[in-house]
């Protein structure tokens, strides 16, 4: 509990935690040292106090004081506000919830049903989400309790992206084309080849390529680490041309105008994406699907050892050239032709089966190393 004290300077604010007694600067007046204490009080857990031989006691929050105490305890972790657009994130995920929340009258956690919960994830499946992670979270933190029914109904339903076939060897020529029409080629050829997410591209700056040493320092996706990776020697030659003759803080990779790829304040690479559409994205030869099909294209010819890695690389092995976190996330993007021939003869087809090339001579592209 904070409380205010009469001190020479001014009044202050004090309060004490299992280290002590604390204190603030000097404000000018009784009323300014006061906001403070609500503010800290508002923003602060309340002190719970353990009883023995006795149930510890649960405390009795709405959903709207759940979200903002979420948001609180998420802008303490320095790790991940160093995240592109991370307080703007936080900010929307609490409005969009209380919204959400206030418009179906769900005060407290108790008041969402199963059934109702299951609508929800039918019609705003980002917004449940967000409001599983919340209520997880309270349940971890301050023991609210919630019908485990709901928290499965909000479960998200399995991803349709794994179920998307993988890109033709004429589909990645067809795009590989396009790119080159549009002079993007050194850029949707280290694409296809080293599954960086779109973002992570349009964030690169010459100074990040270094073509003495062939290496390119890339960031791990959402702690931002700098990771180093070598490149194959044809790309480094197309890099090699972009960033000769221009500043260290240019943007490596630019749009067929000239100009930098935006990024969103929320770190997505949305002009790239939609670029993509409009411009590589055909209706024939079949529908590519989004630029992440660039990626899951890259991560099924790592993990298989297609052209043009020598060899089979393993999960641990990929999230050195995606800057992935784990090895979990990198065989969510693995698809190969095989998995999809194996489910139409009911898994009695034979393992390992050869994976087609996906740039033959005629696609007019360097080769890959022997």
């Amino acid at each position: 509990m904070a409380w205010v004290e009469k001190r020479p300077q001014g009044w202050v604010v004090r309060w004490r935690d299992a280290e002590g007694k604390h204190s603030t600067r000097a404000y000018g007046s009784k009323a300014a040292a006061s906001a403070a204490a609500v503010e800290f009080e508002q923003r602060t857990a309340p002190k719970r106090r353990q009883r023995r031989h006795s149930a510890r006691p649960v405390e009795q929050l709405t959903v709207a004081q759940i979200a903002d105490l979420w948001r609180i305890a998420n802008e303490g972790d320095a790790s991940r506000m160093r995240r592109p657009g991370a307080a703007e994130y936080l900010t929307t995920a609490v409005a969009q919830v209380v919204r959400t929340c206030a418009g179906k009258g769900w005060l407290m956690p108790g008041d969402i049903t199963p059934a109702a919960a299951t609508s929800l994830r039918r019609a705003n499946p980002k917004t449940v989400s967000i409001l599983r992670g919340m209520l997880r979270w309270a349940r971890d933190q301050h023991g609210v309790p919630f019908d485990p029914l709901v928290y499965a109904a909000l479960r998200p339903a399995p991803s349709r992206r794994a179920e998307r076939d993988l890109l033709t060897d004429r589909q990645a020529r067809y795009v590989l084309a396009r790119a080159r029409r549009w002079k993007q080629m050194p850029l949707f050829s280290c694409l296809m080849a080293y599954g960086w997410r779109p973002v992570t591209a349009c964030r690169l700056r010459v100074r990040d390529f270094n073509h003495k040493t062939g290496t390119i320092r890339t960031a791990v996706k959402h702690n931002g680490q700098p990771w180093e990776h070598p490149m194959f020697p044809e790309h480094v030659a197309m890099l090699r041309g972009l960033a000769a003759d221009r500043p260290g803080d240019a943007p490596l990779f630019l749009t067929p105008r000239g100009k930098p790829w935006r990024i969103s304040a929320r770190g997505a690479a949305a002009t790239l994406t939609v670029w993509y559409r409009r411009n590589i994205a055909p209706k024939r030869p079949g529908n590519v699907g989004n630029i992440y099909a660039l990626k899951r294209l890259a991560i099924s010819r790592m993990l298989t050892g297609a052209w043009p890695w020598p060899q089979s690389l393993s999960p641990a092995d990929v999230c050195l050239f995606t800057g992935q976190r784990s090895a979990e996330i990198v065989v969510r993007y693995f698809v190969t032709q095989a998995d999809r021939a194996r489910k139409l003869v009911g898994n009695s087809g034979a393992q390992g089966a050869l994976t087609p090339r996906m740039l033959p001579d005629t696609a007019g592209v360097p080769r890959g190393p022997a």
